[in-house]
């Protein structure tokens, strides 16, 4: 027996049997290996889609789906945050905020607690921040970063999140937590929450935010919180820290980068001469080495603007397209765009005009994004000079040049049939509208452009009450049918069109009586979308005031305007921005109602509370001041309103942009008092 040297090759059925199984097992493998697609990417890619063809049950279904999927994955992944903010996006598209809020909530109860930071918790309360700022309870907002930012400050974690099971897909987008707005470290944390404090009216704890800051900056040795420094008043300090920049610029491109933002603040404090300057020497880093100085012509452009000096900006334009002409980097057409968009903003539309079309003439081959960008800012330009005929035509040809895929629409657009009947409808001809508005609401689930219904056919139900035709109610009736359908999955259409149902039966006496249920639904409608403690439920309240004074009712609007600084104090406490301007509102209806002085009191105790809350460079200081001063001057008491407009003057050098106003509002109440004394 040879038992040496290879073995001895195998035979038969058996052995092909063997090698098939090995084959087989190889395949199964690779294909075991292979990246998975991401199951919650996948959701949301399948989610969109049914949302564009019209099967709202569909997405609404798949949007669960999606929840469902996400509480089986692990929250220790690296991905968690972005499958998250995926499956929020996906209720935010549809006006469903309390359930995104939901989804937060569970994935923050699965991060868990423990003694070391977890950038996935820090995530899920700064996210859940966010959402709760947005619907307007600045009290949750607040608590959920104060606890966002008790997290980024623990001892970093000895081992790192593990990654995503199945690598390959997941691991590729598991470094997206930025794109969603917000912040994973610990600048970015203390930043948004001294945001929420300055909204609240917390001045002093503002400062206490402000003072961690200078030390985290002092201890990283990092001149990048200098645009924060400034925000909350601290100009010198921001100062030292953009000049710190400067000096510190390691490479060209840093220094192009620290001097324009040197330049912004300046131009930010009003001082155009320090912009210019330091832009130009932004502008000389670049030529010096070599890069493109387009960006910082393009920043010196933009500072000559608010200085009022727009003699000079044509020749930096045209030496800027005389210049990107020489580069093959494509800057040249952006320059030319922003020029004519400047020519156009500047009344001189037919130069603008004559620039683009003389340049596509040059050009007959443009690609065709390029093209359709000009060929709308040709419209832009036509539409400038009081053309609107050939504006419209420039953009009829823009629109056979729209980039990206050319998708086929399930069904045809309804503009096209809306802008007809509004036309029929301005000639009188108002059965025929109404007759071709109802057929386009039935292809509205089919159309490209279905969304648009949802204020296409309002703005023709006006139109045929400005008519005194008939169809108004019939057109919201056959809209409310078409909308209710899409609401499994969104409901920013049946809130929108709710609100204009409301405007539309407020503007008439006959249908009065159905106001009130009408108000009561469109309140109901919002807190389902929004939640209880909400602001969007203003919304509602809003408009009972408003059909309160339509009726002649003050004193129901007086209550109502009670009962929203109610709630707005349930939401963002008795100092906040929103809170102060429901007191404005108070102090309206308050005088409507015939209690000037009981007016007059809201509009002093809006100062009070606008001096404790906020620092002086805050422009609520100065309004606060111009509304009281104008209520007392109603009430004849000058000396103590114009005290208040002089101070507001005064107070407007922080904000040298608006100082013109405040002095109008001082003139105006000087004017007031001359003309009560000629009486």
């Amino acid at each position: 027996m040879n038992r040496h040297g290879n073995p001895a090759a195998r035979s038969g059925v058996y052995t092909g049997m063997y090698r098939a199984s090995l084959v087989l097992l190889c395949i199964g493998t690779a294909l075991s290996q292979a990246p998975q697609p991401d199951p919650i990417f996948a959701k949301r890619d399948a989610f969109w889609k049914a949302r564009r063809e019209g099967r709202f049950a569909d997405a609404a279904a798949l949007r669960e789906e999606a929840r469902a999927t996400l509480h089986q994955l692990p929250a220790d992944a690296g991905p968690f945050p972005s499958w998250v903010q995926t499956v929020v996006e996906m209720y935010q598209s549809g006006a469903r905020t309390a359930q995104a809020r939901a989804v937060v909530e569970e994935a923050l109860a699965r991060t868990g607690k423990s003694g070391t930071s977890n950038p996935n918790r820090l995530a899920m309360l700064s996210n859940l921040a966010q959402l709760w700022q947005q619907d307007g309870n600045l009290l949750k907002a607040v608590l959920c970063q104060e606890q966002a930012v008790a997290e980024a400050e623990k001892p970093a974690a000895a081992l790192p999140i593990r990654p995503a099971p199945a690598g390959g897909v997941w691991a590729a987008v598991s470094g997206r937590i930025t794109r969603f707005g917000f912040s994973t470290d610990l600048g970015g944390a203390y930043q948004q929450l001294a945001d929420l404090y300055r909204q609240l009216g917390r001045r002093e704890t503002v400062e206490t935010v402000v003072d961690r800051v200078r030390q985290l900056a002092a201890k990283q040795d990092d001149g990048r919180y200098a645009w924060f420094f400034q925000r909350y008043g601290h100009d010198q300090e921001a100062l030292a820290m953009f000049r710190q920049q400067v000096a510190g610029a390691a490479s060209p491109q840093q220094a192009v980068s620290a001097w324009q933002q040197l330049a912004d603040f300046y131009s930010a404090q009003g001082q155009y001469d320090q912009a210019i300057s330091a832009t130009q020497q932004a502008i000389a880093a670049a030529r010096a080495s070599g890069a493109n100085d387009i960006w910082p012509r393009q920043t010196l452009i933009s500072i000559l603007q608010q200085a009022g000096r727009t003699g000079q900006i044509d020749e930096v334009y045209q030496g800027m397209l005389a210049t990107a002409g020489n580069t093959q980097d494509g800057n040249q057409f952006q320059v030319l765009l922003n020029y004519a968009n400047y020519l156009a903003g500047a009344k001189r539309g037919a130069e603008a005009e004559t620039l683009l079309a003389d340049y596509r003439k040059d050009h007959p081959d443009l690609p065709e994004g390029q093209d359709w960008s000009l060929l709308n800012a040709l419209s832009y330009a036509a539409g400038s000079s009081g053309d609107e005929k050939r504006a419209k035509a420039y953009r009829e040809q823009a629109a056979t040049k729209q980039p990206g895929p050319k998708v086929a629409p399930i069904g045809s657009e309804i503009a096209p049939d809306f802008q007809k009947a509004q036309s029929m409808a301005q000639e009188g001809k108002t059965g025929e509208a109404l007759a071709l508005a109802l057929q386009a609401i039935g292809k509205a689930p089919n159309a490209p452009d279905r969304e648009q219904v949802a204020w296409l056919a309002p703005s023709l139900a006006g139109i045929l009450e400005q008519k005194k035709a008939t169809g108004a109610v019939q057109i919201y009736g056959r809209l409310f049918a078409v909308l209710e359908d899409w609401a499994a999955d969104t409901q920013q259409p049946l809130l929108s069109a709710t609100e204009n149902y409301l405007h539309l039966l407020i503007s008439q006496r006959e249908p009065w009586a159905e106001v009130p249920v009408a108000l009561d639904h469109f309140r109901g409608l919002l807190i389902a979308a929004h939640g209880a403690d909400s602001a969007p439920q203003k919304n509602a309240l809003q408009m009972t005031i408003e059909f309160a004074y339509a009726r002649n009712a003050p004193e129901t609007a007086l209550q109502t305007a009670m009962e929203t600084v109610m709630l707005e104090e349930s939401l963002s406490g008795t100092a906040s921005e929103a809170y102060l301007g429901e007191l404005r509102t108070l102090a309206e209806c308050q005088l409507r109602a015939g209690q000037p002085e009981a007016s007059a009191d809201t509009y002093l105790k809006r100062v009070a509370i606008a001096d404790a809350g906020y620092a002086a460079g805050e422009m609520i200081r100065g309004y606060a001041r111009t509304d009281a001063g104008q209520a007392l001057a109603r009430q004849g008491q000058f000396d103590e309103a114009e005290r208040l407009a002089a101070e507001a003057v005064e107070l407007s050098k922080n904000w040298p942009h608006q100082s013109s106003f405040f002095v109008q509002q001082q003139e105006t109440i000087r004017k007031m008092r001359l003309a009560r004394a000629s009486r």
